[in-house]
């Protein structure tokens, strides 16, 4: 059945691209209901106000004049002036540009504009002069599924196909929603597309067909579910449903060789195969002959999709997937820009002092390729888009492109390939600790010699909001931060790690240093006797882990079983009163990577780590300062 769903497809195709602008006949009277104002916003917060009429008392009628504002992202306010030339009694209002002739719908009710649909082979033009932008209207979260007839006798191997079903038309733009899709692998069972949202009727046998609009106006069928799912009238749906049937044809699977990229909604009602009628799908019988086509069948609120490549692993940190942008006119997709959408408590965490964003690369040659790199955050909420951009990283202008540069307040750590960013350094608009939703983004503009086009060029394996433990220590060693798991990006808070300084390295080198831990309680004394573990990572040569001993050589502090004590360690002591740790660090940073000696390192971290005793984080053992002492 694969190649009759494909057909399927392609007949659908053909219906669609005139289809937005059907009307269901003139209602007697000729108007919509409503004030002739209307007001309504797209899901990429783009805003939309239709006047309609001289009287703003009166509903709108086939003729009027009518005027939309559009103030896109950027805080630009464009419009689009014309007259209507249909109103159905559904509240479909279609509308001709003047100037261009090029039509459009809108669907109205009351004072609110549901959803504007146009479509994207004849783009709109928003304002005038040199301001004028060439405008698709975005996606809107309501959706009108409408009656389409069709039939098609275009495969000889499948002879002809009748079909009725209700579809979605023009307006569903994949690329107004999240995905971590920018092109289609042709391997079934491979993606997936999740929708939610909430339909007004039972919808039997919904199928989602993926198609890509060229620039030239051909549409390019990619791919569909094969599996139909069911839909409950007035509860709230959350469906996902695997795209496993891709597109055989040698077409482009890129979705950036597309004008648009759309979504096909559609609930099969009824489709005949005369030369193969086993192959019928009849849900309903058929739609009555009295109810045209154009007329809405279903409303589906609260709409949202994610299409999702399964084969993707979950980035590793406490942030999400990532999703592409889009470009500060709030039109366009914007591949070279990766979207962090922040979670309630990453939020709170990005606004506390000290608060990092971390990302970590798979690529080797970050350095060498000048990766030019661009900070963004956004408050969707209040409008904000476009908020302190800031330099990451990139060859510097002001030494002629020569060498590489990072931004103020970030580092790099070339082992691990991470870029670290100081939030504190880089945020400047004081609305950044009063927003209530937050978007971070990152922007690759520039990749080697060539101007970057997509971000996945970096390979992002993972991304945090690391906060540092809201500790003061006292001691030469200062204050610890969290340690890091074996990806390299997660957070690892039963870890306490110093980066020594370069004094207090020559210090721990030399024969007979100690390191000494004091706490707030006796450890002895907690419920749960704590397993304790010191070592030292050499940063210079990326050694994170000393795979070259045992680790129980690395304990410094257990409970013995067998005597029902503390175990009695060569070169540890603990002082219960002082409740004080001290450890001959000669004895435990031994020559336990290949090729490196503790006596030859120049950059150090110390790693304190309690797996054993503590809940969830290394300061529930209350550490009170950290020293390393020379006698």
């Amino acid at each position: 059945m694969k190649n009759t769903f494909k057909v399927f497809g392609i007949i659908i195709l053909s219906m669609i691209i005139g289809f937005s602008f059907l009307a269901c006949g003139e209602p007697a009277g000729g108007s919509a209901a409503g004030s002739g104002q209307y007001t309504g916003k797209d899901v990429l917060g783009n805003t939309y106000s239709l006047s309609v009429g001289s009287d703003s008392s009166k509903a709108a009628v086939k003729g009027d004049n009518f005027k939309m504002d559009v103030k896109t992202r950027d805080g630009k306010t464009r419009n689009i002036t014309g007259t209507v030339t249909d109103v159905s009694a559904d509240g479909t209002l279609t509308l001709k540009q003047s100037g261009t002739n090029v039509e459009f719908t809108a669907m109205v009710d009351g004072t609110g504009l549901d959803a504007v649909i146009g479509d994207a082979t004849s783009p709109l033009t928003l304002g005038s002069g040199g301001d004028a932008v060439q405008f698709v209207p975005r996606s809107f979260d309501n959706i009108f599924l409408r009656v389409q007839r069709w039939e098609s006798n275009t495969d000889v191997s499948v002879g002809k196909i009748i079909g009725e079903n209700y579809g979605s038309g023009l307006t569903v733009l994949v690329k107004d929603f999240p995905t971590n899709v920018s092109k289609l692998v042709k391997e079934n069972d491979r993606y997936t597309i999740t929708i939610t949202g909430t339909s007004n009727v039972d919808l039997d046998n919904v199928a989602l067909e993926v198609q890509g609009v060229k620039e030239n106006g051909d549409w390019v069928w990619l791919a569909q579910n094969e599996e139909s799912v069911s839909i409950s009238a007035n509860t709230p749906f959350n469906k996902t449903v695997t795209l496993d049937n891709i597109t055989s044809e040698s077409v482009s699977l890129n979705f950036m060789d597309y004008k648009e990229i759309v979504l096909q909604f559609t609930n099969v009602i009824k489709k005949e195969f005369e030369d193969h009628p086993d192959w019928d799908s009849n849900v309903i019988g058929s739609i009555p002959a009295d109810i045209p086509d154009g007329t809405v069948m279903a409303t589906i609120s609260n709409f949202n999709i994610v299409l999702k490549d399964k084969t993707k692993e979950a980035l590793a940190g406490n942030m999400s997937d990532y999703t592409y942008g889009f470009k500060e006119d709030g039109l366009s997709v914007e591949y070279k820009q990766a979207v962090w959408k922040l979670s309630a408590e990453n939020i709170v965490n990005a606004k506390k002092s000290g608060a990092r964003f971390e990302f970590a690369v798979g690529i080797d040659n970050f350095e060498e390729k000048g990766t030019r790199l661009d900070f963004v955050w956004q408050d969707p909420v209040s409008g904000l888009w476009w908020q302190d951009q800031s330099w990451v990283s990139g060859m510097d202008p002001d030494d002629d492109y020569q060498t590489f540069k990072l931004g103020d307040g970030v580092t790099w750590d070339a082992s691990r390939k991470r870029i670290s960013i100081d939030l504190s350094a880089i945020v400047s608009n004081e609305l950044f600790s009063s927003s209530t939703e937050l978007n971070l983004i990152i922007g690759c503009w520039w990749f080697g010699e060539e101007e970057a086009v997509n971000i996945d060029v970096l390979d992002i394996m993972g991304a945090n909001i690391v906060v540092p433990p809201q500790v003061t220590n006292t001691g030469n060693m200062g204050n610890y931060v969290y340690g890091y798991k074996e990806d390299g990006i997660t957070i690892e808070e039963k870890q306490a790690v110093w980066n020594i300084s370069d004094n207090i390295l020559t210090f721990a080198q030399t024969d007979g240093a100690k390191l000494e831990l004091v706490f707030k309680q006796d450890l002895e004394s907690r419920e749960n006797y704590p397993m304790l573990i010191l070592y030292w990572q050499d940063i210079t040569d990326g050694k994170w882990w000393p795979n070259e001993t045992d680790d129980e050589n690395l304990i410094i502090f257990m409970y013995d079983t067998e005597e029902s004590t503390g175990k009695e360690i060569d070169g540890v002591t603990y002082d219960s009163t002082a409740k004080k740790l001290s450890v001959e660090i000669s004895k435990f940073f031994g020559n336990y990577y290949t090729d490196k000696a503790f006596a030859d390192a120049t950059d150090v971290n110390i790693v304190f780590t309690c797996w054993w005793g503590i809940e969830n984080n290394i300061s529930e053992l209350g550490i009170v300062s950290a020293n390393i002492i020379a006698e």
